[in-house]
């Protein structure tokens, strides 16, 4: 049902926010958001995937399964989004930014909030 998608999603997040180190790891931020930096997420050039994918390919084993485990959901998710109301877009708003994120400051602070550039990656 509607409701079980979005339970899901929610857990699926929560865990994701819950790492001490995101799925795309802090070495990895900069380097990923520089590639999709000014990308139309609808349309990327290809030399914006085949950067993106020389990237990925040098993440640890565990970070590339778990990446590969949660972009094959949200496609999943976006398959039914005529019953859902959870299309591309959407799914990438949610989990986007819980893919990646800056180390936080020793305040705690983070400098900025990349989620945005990484919820426009393309799925």
């Amino acid at each position: 049902s509607e409701e079980n998608v979005h339970n899901i999603t929610g857990t699926l997040k929560l865990f994701l926010r819950e790492l001490d180190e995101p799925v795309l790891p802090y070495a990895f931020f900069d380097d990923i958001l520089h590639i999709l930096d000014g990308t139309d997420a609808e349309n990327p050039p290809p030399d914006t995937l085949s950067s993106l994918c020389r990237v990925l390919s040098t993440l640890p084993e565990d970070n590339k399964r778990l990446l590969l485990r949660v972009l094959r959901f949200g496609a999943l998710v976006d398959s039914h989004s005529c019953n859902n109301r959870m299309p591309r877009a959407n799914v990438a708003t949610v989990l986007g930014p819980n893919l990646a994120r800056r180390p936080r400051r020793a305040d705690g602070g983070i400098d900025d909030d990349p989620g945005q550039a990484l919820a426009d990656a393309p799925l």
